[in-house]
């Protein structure tokens, strides 16, 4: 008896990547969201639900654009998880002005710790 098991892609990641370096979070993040848009539909449409269709840190609708990002409030590498508690839907743009902000050594919207 031969049993079945489905095969799972996988995406190798880059040599010198480390997910505990700091300087490879956009990276790892970029990972995440390629994940995240395979896997199924409840963790955003939960999330959607929460946020009310809103983007915490700009708090337009979340319609207004075809793609939207997943977001880890703390990130993987400094401690944080995948649990819904911690992941916020952003717009792209909003999702690259959090990581300029962050970059730049500057604070960003209390709304984002709040969602």
């Amino acid at each position: 008896m031969v049993a079945r098991k489905s095969i799972r892609e996988h995406i190798k990641t880059k040599a010198l990547a480390n997910p505990y370096d700091s300087q490879w979070e956009e990276y790892f993040e970029k990972r995440q969201q390629e994940h995240a848009r395979k896997i199924s539909q409840r963790v955003p449409s939960t999330l959607w639900r929460k946020q009310k269709g809103k983007c915490p840190y700009c708090l337009r609708s979340l319609l207004e654009v075809e793609t939207r990002d997943l977001y880890h409030k703390t990130p993987i590498c400094k401690g944080g998880s995948n649990a819904m508690d911690n992941l916020v839907i952003l717009h792209p743009t909003c999702h690259q002005q959090i990581h300029a902000r962050q970059k730049a050594g500057l604070s960003y919207p209390d709304s984002l710790l709040h969602a």
